[in-house]
C-alpha cells in the first residue's frame, strides 16, 4: 500500500472515531459518557469497521471500479449488519443502563438501533466523500501533469521540424553564393 494511503486512512480513522466520541460527551456530559462507556466503545468499534471496509474494500474494488449499485448495497449492507450485531451486544449481552440515550414513546428499540446505524451510516458517507474528493485531486493532478508533458512533447518536436529547415535554407543560401 501507499504510505500516503495508509496516512489519510489512519487520519479518517482518528477523525470518525473521535467525532462519535466527542458527540455523545458535549451532549450528555461527563456522567452520561462514563455511565454508557461500553456502549459508545461498541460504536467506535463499529466506526471502525465500517471506515476500514469502506476504504480497504468497497472504494478500491467497487466505486473506483465504476460499479456504484454494488458498492452501495455492500456499503448499506454492512452498516445494517454491524449496526443489529452492535444492538444485539449492547442490549443483550451488556447491563442496561438509564442514561443512554432512547426515545420517549414509540419503539424503544428503533431508537436505541438508531443510535447505532446513524454513526455507522454518516462515517460510511463521510468517509466516502473525502477518498472520493482525494481520489478526483489526484486525477485532476495526474491530468495537468500529462497536458503538461503533452505541450512540452509537442514544442520539442515543433523545434525538431524547424532545425531542418533552417538547415536546408542555409545550405542552400550557401550554394546560391
Amino acid at each position: 500500500m501507499r504510505p500516503n494511503f495508509q496516512k489519510n486512512t489512519a487520519r479518517q480513522i482518528v477523525f470518525w472515531c473521535s467525532l462519535w466520541m466527542l458527540i455523545p460527551l458535549a451532549f450528555g456530559g461527563w456522567d452520561t459518557f462514563f455511565q454508557n462507556l461500553p456502549r459508545f466503545l461498541l460504536v467506535e468499534l463499529g466506526v471502525l469497521s465500517v471506515v476500514l471496509l469502506n476504504l480497504l474494500v468497497f472504494l478500491p474494488r467497487l466505486y473506483f471500479q465504476k460499479k456504484y449499485v454494488a458498492y452501495a448495497f455492500f456499503g448499506l449492507f454492512a452498516v445494517m449488519v454491524l449496526s443489529r450485531a452492535l444492538f444485539f451486544f449492547a442490549f443483550k449481552v451488556l447491563p442496561e443502563s438509564d442514561g443512554f440515550a432512547s426515545f420517549q414513546g414509540g419503539n424503544p428499540n428503533f431508537a436505541r438501533g438508531f443510535n447505532f446505524t446513524f454513526p455507522l451510516l454518516i462515517s460510511l458517507i463521510g468517509s466516502a466523500l473525502y477518498e472520493i474528493s482525494l481520489f478526483g485531486s489526484r486525477k485532476e493532478q495526474e491530468a495537468a501533469t500529462l497536458r503538461a508533458e503533452k505541450m512540452e512533447a509537442e514544442m520539442k518536436f515543433l523545434k525538431s521540424q524547424t532545425n531542418p529547415h533552417f538547415l536546408f535554407n542555409a545550405l542552400n543560401n550557401i550554394y546560391a553564393v
